[in-house]
């Protein structure tokens, strides 16, 4: 059988979203530990992830958000 797709967790697997969702807290006027506890509802509640800009009652920042903080040991 050959092989047809190959898939990667890339969250807090491969990349490290830190800084990326602190840069988002910020922009949005939040502070980062607010943001985390909305991810982590938004996660037990099995809703996407933008969902928690109107679960905390703000809007969405604007721009588009980047992870470029990849694990030392992903990129080999």
């Amino acid at each position: 059988m050959a092989v047809e797709a190959v898939v990667f967790d890339v969250g807090e697997t491969l990349v490290d979203e830190t800084n990326m969702w602190t840069r988002a807290a910020e922009a949005a006027g939040i502070t980062p530990f607010t943001l985390m506890a909305g991810l982590g509802a938004t996660i037990a509640l099995e809703r996407p992830h933008d969902a928690v800009w109107s679960m905390l009652g703000v809007e969405p920042p604007a721009g588009t958000w980047t992870v470029d903080d990849w694990y030392p040991d992903a990129r080999p």
